[in-house]
């Protein structure tokens, strides 16, 4: 049966981790659903106040994998310094029978990228088959 789960930021002006993808705060969830399609979107303003330009990401995990060696599956955008930049990912999937759960994960290449307030939202729509 169809189903949609959104997911807002738990932690305002969450900064992304640097060097590698990790969980963005509150960003994650859990699916039980029979085998089918699924569609996962993933959007966040991000700002840069690093002194200089700063490569931000997006991707997901599904039940602890990271997707972002996945084609498709991630989004990226570098921002000058001192600018803002928006992230938008929409990727769909076949996953099996069962509970699984999706987590929102991003990165920088530099320090001093945050998501701005709480302007991130993460939406897994079960289509139903």
């Amino acid at each position: 049966m169809p189903q949609l789960t959104q997911r807002t930021l738990s932690v305002i002006n969450s900064s992304l981790a640097v060097g590698g993808y990790t969980l963005i705060p509150g960003m994650a969830v859990t699916l039980l659903t029979g085998a089918g399609w699924v569609d996962i979107r993933l959007q966040a303003l991000v700002e840069n106040t690093y002194a200089g330009i700063n490569r931000i990401g997006l991707t997901f995990a599904l039940d602890g994998v990271a997707m972002n060696d996945v084609p498709g599956a991630v989004a990226s955008v570098s921002i000058p310094e001192d600018c803002w930049g928006t992230l938008g990912l929409h990727y769909a999937m076949r996953i099996g029978a069962g509970q699984h759960v999706l987590t929102a994960l991003g990165f920088c290449t530099n320090a001093n990228a945050t998501i701005y307030q709480d302007h991130a939202l993460f939406t897994v729509y079960e289509l139903g088959f």
